[in-house]
């Protein structure tokens, strides 16, 4: 019996330090990328079409089947917007998020994707409907949109 008391006590120990560690590993990746961010890249794709959105501290650039269609600069202003949004968001988890939506399936949206790009990580969302974002996602999508004029 005391052997048992001794066991549950120790993985009770061990998984409060695993839960402890998760926690410690997201805060620090936040704090990483906030201070760090180098790139924000929204993409959406289907067999025919394929449409990228890269957006630096100073840049965005519209790809469109390969050819770049759009260059304009960013204000300071919209990139501290950008990295806002991106604080919010827990990054680890960015690639777990559930889309509400499956019309990529069908070829009946494109499929898309986030990617945020650090000094030190590369974090990338799971694929979503161009026109349904995961609901986190949903205001850094519509903020990367429109400074790209879509």
């Amino acid at each position: 019996m005391k052997f048992l008391i001794v066991i549950l006590g120790f993985v009770t120990i061990v998984n409060g330090a695993c839960e402890s560690g998760k926690k410690a590993t997201a805060e620090t990746a936040k704090v990483e990328t906030q201070n760090n961010l180098k790139k924000i890249s929204w993409s959406a794709y289907t067999r025919g079409k394929q449409e990228l959105i890269s957006v630096t501290e100073t840049s965005l650039v519209v790809n469109e089947n390969g050819t770049v269609t759009k260059e304009k600069n960013i204000t300071s202003e919209d990139w501290k917007a950008l990295n806002s949004l991106v604080e919010k968001l827990d990054l680890n988890e960015i690639s777990n998020l559930e889309a509400p939506s499956q019309k990529r399936f069908a070829d009946a949206d494109l499929a898309s994707k986030i990617e945020i790009n650090s000094n030190s990580a590369s974090f990338t969302s799971s694929e979503f409907d161009k026109t349904q974002p995961p609901k986190t996602l949903v205001p850094l999508t519509n903020m990367i949109k429109n400074l790209a004029g879509y």
